[in-house]
């Protein structure tokens, strides 16, 4: 498992540096639309036969438990949020991110229990892909990930250096493979209703998809909501254009 999901990151980076060059020009409204949908499909696939049955049974686990697993990987995640507010120039976001890793880590125990967000230190969640928005990458190409799904040439790049900045990814073989089993399960388990509504859509669920996540990564971005009026909302095909 391990050694797969490295691979898929090793690819990842040779994928996205191969693609720097077309993102320097104008982008069409969906350049690597062809092996998008191959990425999407065998996730799709992967999804059906393997993660779905796997999330039905996780589903099973009490309640507290799913939320204790969840809080355990979002403050190993945290040393990733932090050093991104330090990158982006979130220097009080960044203390606030260390003081809730602290919290949760001693009182939490190892972050099991969000006692952070109880004394006023909610999660804030930067990622490498925000950083280079800040930085000046303003737009970017669609891009679907094998075991990852929707993303961007600059967000692929960016999941790309957090893994590395994640103290997960030095975690002994018997401690990863576990520990990004769980991960999978987790965000999958975490995406059900949203997984149901693609479901829903059909034939059209790649470009359903797409729309979709392209409109929430710029609300994600910006904090603005596209207007009804734009091309953007409409079906997703303008929001891929060239960096600035």
């Amino acid at each position: 498992m391990s050694h797969n999901i490295k691979h898929i990151i090793a690819i990842l980076l040779v994928l996205c540096s191969t693609s720097l060059r077309a993102e320097c020009k104008y982008v069409p409204e969906d350049p690597y639309v062809e092996v998008n949908r191959v990425s999407f499909y065998f996730n799709h696939m992967l999804f059906a036969l393997y993660i779905k049955p796997a999330t039905k049974l996780y589903d099973l686990l009490p309640l507290p438990a799913k939320e204790g697993a969840n809080n355990f990987i979002q403050n190993i995640r945290m040393a990733c949020y932090t050093a991104n507010s330090v990158l982006q120039g979130k220097f009080t976001q960044a203390g606030k991110g260390v003081l809730r890793f602290a919290v949760n880590s001693t009182l939490g125990i190892a972050g099991l229990f969000d006692v952070a967000a109880e004394i006023g230190l909610p999660e804030k969640i930067e990622t490498m892909g925000n950083t280079f928005y800040k930085w000046g990458w303003k737009e970017s190409s669609y891009l679907v990930i094998p075991l990852i799904g929707p993303s961007t040439i600059r967000d692929g790049i960016g999941i790309a250096g957090d893994y590395f900045i994640n103290p997960s990814a030095y975690f002994p073989p018997e401690y990863w493979n576990p520990y990004y089993v769980l991960v999978l399960i987790n965000t999958n388990y975490r995406a059900k209703q949203i997984q149901d509504l693609v479901s829903i859509a059909g034939v059209n669920d790649y470009d359903f998809v797409r729309s979709s996540f392209l409109q929430h990564r710029h609300y994600e971005l910006t904090g603005e909501a596209l207007s009804p009026e734009s091309s953007y909302a409409n079906d997703g095909k303008d929001l891929a254009g060239p960096p600035d």
